[in-house]
């Protein structure tokens, strides 16, 4: 049974237990199959919706903030199927989920030694190659962007146990998980551009369409998209108050920029071997920040580069 292969990891935190009955509501209601034991990933709170198995492994105390990456590790060692489909807390499903699509990616990952995962959605890269041997999903470039992300999709667990950086925030996790797996024999698959993803959670309002802005979901820099939301959450009867979090308008969205300071030395995410080659790429290019929406596009070229 699936249930004894998969299970499903919800990465969270206490501060966003707002998100939790919406999320698990329309979970509920798109995935077919209540029988998937659910790990929800926070610090302390508990939650419960009736038909789901939901667990809290509450492993820290109230106010306690553990980097992201000790938190997944932390629960990602508890968990005991060989297989986990990693969610976040705001990918709030609008339409039924195909489960059967989800079962041949875990067949192809049991029949694949190099796998490591499939992602459900399209993880954009011009270097990405169509997969004859894996239907609808294309093969990740050995350096290319985001190759290890915080998308839906699922993982073999032992290999997104590896690529846990205890020390990392999320998006240091991406980014450097990603360079980490330069030097790997790993093989990332993302579906390919114009398949129908597995889970549809994005929604893009009109506006920031418009302004060109990637595809966004229901919160971005702790705030709610109104936009993105706010018609899905009616059509299913969910009533949230956006006053309490706040609300991110466009124009925010627009002019908004991550900072791109780390949280502990770079050697500590990715090893000394990778940290002195960063540091002697930007010093060669004179650069002594990366850019936040392509944090690490200009060492991927480096790299690919140098593979040569």
């Amino acid at each position: 049974m699936l249930k004894d292969e998969l299970t499903v990891l919800v990465n969270s935190c206490d501060s966003y237990s707002d998100c939790w009955y919406p999320f698990f509501q329309l979970w509920y209601n798109y995935f077919p199959d209540h029988s998937l034991k659910i790990i929800l990933n926070t610090e302390s709170k508990q939650f419960s919706f009736d038909g789901l198995d939901i667990e809290c492994f509450s492993l820290y105390h109230s106010g306690e903030r553990p980097a992201f990456g000790e938190q997944m590790n932390a629960h990602l060692q508890r968990i005991t199927t060989p297989f986990v489909l990693t969610m976040l807390e705001d990918f709030f499903l609008n339409t039924p989920v195909e489960l059967e699509r989800i079962e041949q990616c875990i067949d192809w990952l049991k029949n694949d030694e190099k796998a490591a995962q499939f992602y459900f959605t399209n993880v954009v890269d011009d270097m990405n190659s169509f997969s004859n041997k894996y239907s609808g999903f294309s093969l990740k470039d050995q350096i290319a962007p985001y190759k290890v992300n915080t998308m839906a999709g699922v993982w073999k667990r032992d290999k997104l146990l590896q690529y846990s950086i205890p020390k990392a925030t999320p998006w240091e996790w991406e980014i450097y998980g990603t360079i980490r797996s330069f030097d790997t024999d790993d093989a990332f698959y993302a579906l390919s551009k114009g398949i129908p993803p597995i889970m549809n959670f994005k929604k893009l309002p009109k506006e920031a369409e418009a302004l060109g802005l990637p595809q966004l979901w229901g919160i971005v820099r702790g705030k709610w998209v109104v936009e993105s939301v706010d018609e899905l959450f009616r059509e299913n009867g969910i009533s949230v108050d956006y006053s309490e979090r706040g609300v991110y308008t466009v124009d925010e969205l627009k002019n908004s920029m991550r900072s791109n300071r780390l949280s502990v030395p770079l050697e500590e995410l990715v090893g000394k071997k990778t940290a002195d080659d960063i540091v002697r790429f930007e010093r060669i290019n004179k650069i002594r920040k990366m850019v936040h929406m392509n944090p690490y596009e200009n060492y991927i070229a480096y790299r690919r580069e140098k593979e040569k």
